[in-house]
This record gives C-alpha cells, sequence and structure tokens, in this order.
C-alpha cells in the first residue's frame, strides 16, 4: 500500500499499547491481525508535535489493532521543527521503527536556524517521546551564548506570512552584523533559492552569508552600505553543495562546498 499526498498527524489509538506492555482484549476488531506494509510516496506531510516535515520510507505495521507494531526507516529530506520560540530548518532527518518499541519510533534529527552572520544547529536524538536536544553554532558559541542569541530573535510575526507565501524561509535575524532579511524557497528536495538584503551598518566588520547547509558563503569586510545577495544551491549529495552567488555590489562567485563528519 502506497500513501501519497497527504498529511500524517499521529495520534493515540484507542485502547492501544506501546511497547511489550500487555493487555486485555475484549475480542472483535481490536483483536484482528495486522500485516501490512505501507509505503510512503510523494508529498506526504508528517505533523508530530513541533515538527512538520516531508517523509519517504516504508514501514510495516504487525501486531494487533489494539496493540500495533510497526517497524522500518522513514527519513525526511526536509521540513521544519520549531524549538525554544524559534523555528528551525530541518536539513536531514530519520525515524526507525522497531516492534519493541511499539509504534514509538527513535528519531534522529539535524536542524539550523541562521542569526546574522551566526548559524546555530539543533541535534535531536532519542525516542520521540524523550528526545535529547543539543546545540551548537558557527562560528562556536556557548551553550549560554547561543540560547541569548535565540532569545533575542523570537517573536518576530514572519512564520503566518511565510506560510501564506509559501516559503522555506522568511525571517529577519541580527547576528555580530548589520539587520538581514532573508526569503529562501526549497524548489526540490535539492534545489534552494535565497535572497538577502543586509542593511547598512558599522564598517569593517566580517560579514558571512550562509548557506543552505550552514556553510559561511564569500565573506567579506563590511563597507558599511546595503546590498543584496542571492544564491543558487544545489545538493549534489547531503554533504555536497553546489552554490552560485551575485550581489549587488558586483560580486559573483561559484563555490563546492562538502561537510565532513570527525
Amino acid at each position: 500500500m502506497t500513501l501519497s499526498q497527504g498529511q500524517i498527524t499521529p495520534g493515540a489509538i484507542s485502547g492501544s499499547t506501546a511497547g511489550g506492555g500487555a493487555r486485555k482484549s475484549g475480542g472483535g476488531l481490536a483483536d484482528l491481525k495486522l500485516d501490512v506494509n505501507l509505503e510512503v510516496g510523494q508529498k506526504v506531510v508528517l505533523v508530530l508535535g513541533p515538527v512538520r516535515s516531508d517523509i519517504v520510507g516504508e514501514v510495516h505495521a504487525g501486531g494487533t489493532l489494539a496493540r500495533p507494531l510497526l517497524s522500518g526507516r522513514i527519513t525526511s529530506p526536509g521540513g521544519q521543527v520549531e524549538a525554544m520560540g524559534a523555528n528551525f530548518r530541518l536539513l536531514d532527518g530519520e525515524a526507525i521503527f522497531s516492534e519493541s518499541l511499539g509504534v514509538e519510533p527513535q528519531i534522529s534529527a539535524r536542524a539550523m536556524a541562521i542569526y546574522g552572520d551566526v548559524v546555530v544547529f539543533l541535534q535531536v536524538q532519542g525516542l520521540a517521546s524523550h528526545p535529547t536536544l543539543l546545540l551548537s553554532s558557527n562560528p562556536p558559541l556557548s551553550q549560554a551564548d547561543i540560547i541569548t542569541l535565540i532569545g533575542r530573535n523570537v517573536g518576530i510575526p514572519l512564520d503566518s506570512i511565510r506560510r501564506a507565501l509559501n516559503l522555506s524561509v522568511l525571517s529577519i535575524n541580527y547576528g555580530q552584523q548589520s539587520p538581514t532579511l532573508t526569503v529562501g524557497k526549497l524548489l526540490f528536495p535539492n534545489l534552494y533559492i535565497s535572497i538577502s538584503q543586509v542593511f547598512a551598518g558599522p564598517e569593517n566588520q566580517t560579514v558571512n552569508l550562509l548557506t543552505a547547509g550552514g556553510i559561511p558563503l564569500n565573506p567579506r569586510i563590511a563597507s558599511g552600505q546595503a546590498y543584496t545577495e542571492g544564491a543558487i544551491e544545489y545538493f549534489l549529495s547531503p554533504t555536497v553543495l553546489l552554490i552560485f552567488s551575485a550581489d549587488t555590489l558586483g560580486d559573483t562567485g561559484m563555490f563546492v562546498m562538502t561537510r565532513f563528519s570527525i
């Protein structure tokens, strides 16, 4: 069975239990045995608490209707995660189902948010009901400084506008440089375009516009004048990014960037 062009919002199954817990049943539909393979096709969105993401993969449902047991793997090429009052762009994620856990998956996801010339990464791991959150940044900041930076930028009511315009990113960020307005759209799972407006600010500060993968792009010393930069980013693979950029100051560039795990 293939599911496509839909939205999944998981909810509790009446009388169901997760994992290996025992349950008395009165018979009927509750004891109906399951043996179904569900393949997630195109244009399927998962809504799970603060997470809204596109998903692909395959899951097998066994057990009974009252006590389903899931196994399989679902991945996400992109989406959005809301945490600490901020919206993070989901870079990649996966949910692994095991019959020993019933219907609850082990999740692993990586998301990012850009604040001026600082990119904040959010790593989520563990059981879906009790995940562990880990913050990091580029350039490196302490946990306290990252939380302070996020706190300075929350509360800007742009999310409803972003959704109305069907954009992937619409943000006004404040980092170590002038305010930056960024508009971005993920056209396909591996093609992202963005336009950033850097407003006039102090001179002689290093300005880094960041790619969709959170990589510093075309660093320069700010002249204090406002300018606009556009970029087209193509993911050759999850870790290799091809970028073309141009701005109103006359600079253009083409980059091939990669990320290594250490």
